[in-house]
């Protein structure tokens, strides 16, 4: 089946996220109709909206760092902080990807994730997602961005080594597995450069043409998602929830910035409002 959410279990997603942290900001006042879990999900929701202004509104969708979001601290909405990638969670970096040049920061070397797709071992790809997992949280990180899901076209690519392979149907086994098991360790995983990411050189500018039936048949959510379940885990916030994968996509198709044209293609789960999609740095 399709990876869908649902509007109120995306709403449930966003509201668990700060629950904990703002019973903390609240303290013993009375309690904000949004931190009651007892009220329907819809009034929780129109009752934070009424609380944030136009400025957290905006703020809360747009990158403060180059791995982090903003939070509203006067609610008890606390930042989220990402971390790089497919195969495994990085030293830490400056603004700009600028390495700190730090001697007591160390990170593990994961195999390529090429080379896990190779064993055709969905066990192997829960193992491996569990250890980046176990890795990002351990480093404070809500959301790892990977697994890779572009499926191969050319031998020329220059990110073949972290995507799983052309056969959608592998991507989708492994995939899912490697999520699974990022996820149950509280880490969101944030599904990247979907579709059409070919090359490295000018890849936030150059144009992706393919036909529609290309799009449908090689990169369709149904193939390389497959049947991922949209509960994978807790939140790191909360004791219970669902969470959304999220998906990043960077290149132009169509004259248009993929993030933008998706839909061209139908992509049951990405196009649906009830999914994040994210654009990386630079690409609007």
């Amino acid at each position: 089946m399709p990876f869908s959410i649902s509007k109120t279990v995306m709403k449930s997603h966003l509201l668990s996220l700060y629950l904990v942290a703002g019973a903390s900001v609240f303290g013993a006042e009375a309690q904000p109709l949004y931190l009651d879990s007892r009220q329907p999900i819809e009034a929780r929701v129109e009752d934070l909206l009424s609380r944030l202004t136009l400025e957290e509104k905006v703020s809360m969708v747009h990158a403060k760092s180059t791995f982090a979001t903003e939070g509203v601290p006067r609610l008890g909405i606390p930042e989220l902080w990402m971390d790089d990638g497919p195969m495994g969670v990085r030293e830490e970096v400056g603004e700009g990807f600028r390495n700190l040049n730090r001697e007591d920061d160390f990170a593990t070397a994961m195999p390529a994730t090429i080379g896990l797709a190779a064993t055709f071992n969905t066990d192997l790809a829960t193992a491996y997602g569990t250890v980046i997992g176990q890795e990002a949280k351990q480093r404070n990180k809500n959301i790892m961005l990977g697994p890779s899901l572009n499926i191969q076209r050319t031998p020329l690519c220059g990110r073949n080594f972290e995507y799983l392979g052309e056969d959608p149907f592998l991507t989708a086994r492994i995939a899912v597995n490697y999520i699974k098991g990022e996820q149950a360790q509280g880490v969101a995983a944030c599904a990247k450069h979907f579709a059409a990411n070919n090359q490295e050189v000018q890849r936030g500018s150059i144009n992706a043409e393919m036909e529609e039936r290309v799009g449908e048949r090689r990169f369709s959510a149904r193939m390389s998602l497959g049947s991922i379940v949209p509960r994978p885990g807790p939140l790191p916030l909360v004791p219970r929830g669902e969470r959304e994968s999220k998906l990043q996509v960077q290149e132009q198709c169509q004259d248009a910035p993929f993030c933008v044209c998706v839909p061209t293609f139908h992509l049951t789960g990405i196009s649906n409002p009830a999914c994040i999609v994210a654009s990386p740095p630079g690409i609007l």
